[in-house]
């Protein structure tokens, strides 16, 4: 992701407002996902506000729309409300059940012989990542996905078994606005139309607290 400008102001109610104008996209390709990340900064909570498109001879679909970020190891654990107890997406959730739910880091992974995307949690309202004595609660305006991953999405991608992944020394949490539909690619067809996720103008709002 590369930051093209970032600006910043005090509001009469003493929040911080900053701005931040991002690109994201290889360098190598010539189309980019743009985006304008509004931060508002009050005690214990930030406000994100992310309003994008896409540039240049994009794709028809893309993977997810969403935030990433990294977290210290020792949140290691998630209570949400949405769909559980086990991983579910959005054309793969019909078995899970909507409700209030807790896993450990190693219960909130699906450990697939082939290395790959997994451990999504569909439909949330909101969700707390916790710690010792620290709880990060999250939550978008509308049902979202997250993952509290302990490998990076690159190792997910390129590893071929299970033993070539290396746990990282901090957390990975995924928190996505959109996904694209698993489908049946591997021994099938892709999702099916209502499924897809098709490269357009997006906004959202994330609320993160701690607590």
């Amino acid at each position: 992701m590369a930051v093209k400008s970032v600006t910043w102001k005090t509001n009469p109610d003493g929040s911080v407002t900053i701005t931040s104008t991002v690109r994201v996209a290889p360098p190598v390709l010539e189309w980019a996902c743009n985006a304008v990340m509004t931060y508002t900064l009050v005690p214990v909570t930030v406000r994100i506000h992310t309003r994008g498109s896409f540039s240049g001879t994009y794709p028809k679909h893309v993977p997810r729309i969403g935030l990433t970020m990294t977290l210290p190891k020792d949140f290691n654990s998630a209570e949400w409300f949405g769909r559980g107890p086990g991983e579910s997406y959005c054309d793969k959730k019909q078995a899970s059940r909507i409700g209030r739910w807790g896993a450990s880091i190693e219960e909130l992974q699906t450990d697939y012989e082939f290395p790959q995307e997994n451990g999504n949690r569909a439909d949330a309202r909101w969700a707390r990542i916790g710690s010792r004595g620290r709880m990060l609660k999250e939550r978008i305006e509308t049902a979202f996905n997250f993952s509290l991953r302990k490998y990076a999405t690159e190792d997910l991608d390129k590893c071929k078994h299970p033993h070539e992944l290396t746990e990282l020394d901090e957390r990975v949490l995924n928190l996505d606005y959109l996904q694209h539909g698993l489908g049946s690619g591997s021994c099938g067809p892709g999702p099916f139309e209502r499924d897809r996720l098709m490269a357009g103008p997006f906004e959202f709002t994330t609320d993160l607290s701690i607590l």
